[in-house]
């Protein structure tokens, strides 16, 4: 199989996993963009991971505001994505690369 972009609404992942996906707003720009998300088939959601152990691993609190309980953010709207385009594998690493050397 070939690794093309596929539309997603029309074609899902078969499996849970990290996609390259394309999203329509890339972090309010208005601009697409393409970002590593992972992939939920039961519940059906793209996901960044990256940004949702950010709000769990510290104490994210709205902006401009007291640092109290009240004000605790879990996640935004950048978190789980609705916006994704496009999705496609993410590519294997080739056997006859070299390792980066430090």
């Amino acid at each position: 199989m070939l690794n093309i972009w596929r539309p997603y609404p029309i074609f899902k992942p078969k499996k849970d996993g990290w996609y390259l996906c394309t999203c329509s707003d890339g972090a309010g720009t208005y601009y697409s963009r393409v970002m590593l998300l992972h992939y939920t088939q039961w519940s059906d959601t793209w996901v960044n991971l990256e940004r949702m152990r950010v709000f769990r691993g510290y104490k994210v609190y709205i902006s401009c505001r007291a640092p109290v309980d009240d004000n605790l953010v879990m996640e935004d709207n950048e978190c789980k994505r609705y916006d994704v385009v496009a999705w496609k594998k993410v590519p294997r690493k080739c056997l006859w690369a070299k390792e980066y050397e430090k």
